[in-house]
């Protein structure tokens, strides 16, 4: 009893700090991003207006005050929605982003990595080793699959998968740019990665769970291309850990070894035959 009484204290403790920090930046360090970006958007547009530059650099401006203005608004404008329209928004809601969306969540990683660098202290906890084949399911634009590359060095292997064709672009960008050759980008359709099963030594599921609607396939998934002896690395996302945890208990593919309030580890569960 006492020790089941500590196991929920330590989920809503960690409920808490989903709140508070979820997983790929702290929120409040995301919220002050969020609004230093629209601000600056904002200056640049009314810079636009004062400023004498060609028709096509001032329209481009003043698209970059508009874009301010939804960063800015956005939640604020979902907020006064009633209910039942909030509702028909989130079931409209897809795993796959429009490429603009892409590009705007590109731009702020762009800007988040510039100011609060953290991606490589981050990894040095997911226990990849030299040599390991490391899936980055969900790589997007490949800021983790870049450090993954370097972790497992020339003898080990990351596929980098995603289901957007701008995050494979991405991928192959940075590839040439650093001049990766331990790196397999590929592109899915649904939950079937395509790859062989027992592939990996860890699979890496960062910043996406939340936006997965398929969980228990997503799951199955992951734990068909991972070695007996693998392990799933994935974080809340942006949503609270006790909804994180319960979706990978109830899969039923998994258990869960080990769990900061930056991510969890799960290993392959057995079974019964």
């Amino acid at each position: 009893m006492r020790i089941q009484w500590a196991f929920d204290r330590k989920d809503k403790a960690y409920d808490r700090v989903s709140d508070f920090s979820n997983s790929d930046a702290p929120q409040n360090m995301r919220k002050t991003i969020r609004i230093t970006l629209g601000i600056i958007l904002i200056i640049l547009g009314v810079l636009a207006a004062l400023t004498p530059f060609s028709p096509g650099s001032w329209l481009a401006l003043i698209g970059l005050e508009i874009l301010g203005l939804r960063i800015l608004l956005q939640r604020k404008f979902l907020s006064l929605l009633p209910e039942k329209f909030r509702a028909r928004l989130r079931k409209r809601k897809k795993e796959r982003m429009p490429d603009i969306s892409f590009k705007l969540m590109n731009l702020i990683f762009h800007v988040i990595d510039f100011i609060y660098p953290y991606i490589d202290k981050r990894v040095e906890k997911f226990a990849i080793m030299p040599g390991m084949t490391v899936v980055d399911y969900g790589c997007g634009s490949g800021r983790y699959t870049t450090r993954f590359a370097k972790l497992v060095g020339q003898h080990g292997k990351v596929f980098a998968v995603d289901i957007h064709e701008l995050a494979i672009e991405a991928v192959k960008k940075k590839l040439d740019r650093y001049g990766l050759k331990n790196v397999v980008p590929v592109l899915v359709k649904g939950y079937d990665s395509t790859l062989p099963d027992r592939t990996a030594d860890v699979v890496c599921a960062i910043d996406m769970f939340h936006i997965i609607k398929n969980r228990t396939e997503f799951l199955a998934e992951l734990k068909r291309i991972t070695k007996k002896e693998g392990v799933l690395v994935i974080d809340d996302g942006h949503q609270k850990r006790s909804k994180t945890k319960q979706s990978i208990l109830q899969s039923g593919y998994w258990e869960i070894f080990e769990q900061t309030k930056d991510h969890l580890k799960c290993k392959p569960r057995i079974l019964d035959a």
